[in-house]
């Protein structure tokens, strides 16, 4: 694996790594229940430059529907 895929596999890692954390804090008060918790992650990744990293165009609703 080249230098630049490994940074960005790292990247994206860390990425996911941070969502679930903001995930947790955004929904601390219900213990992380969310039964809309594909809409959340979905909408934070993009709003985070999860489609860029990924080199891709992504809309929320096409992400969506991978994630869940």
């Amino acid at each position: 694996m080249n230098e630049e895929k490994r940074q960005r596999k790292e990247t994206i890692a860390a990425l996911l790594h941070q969502t679930a954390e903001d995930h947790h804090v955004a929904y601390k008060e219900t213990d992380g229940v969310d039964p809309d918790w594909s809409i959340w992650y979905a909408g934070h990744l993009l709003e985070q430059g999860f489609d860029t990293l990924l080199d891709a165009k992504l809309l929320k609703q096409t992400f969506l529907s991978a994630v869940t």
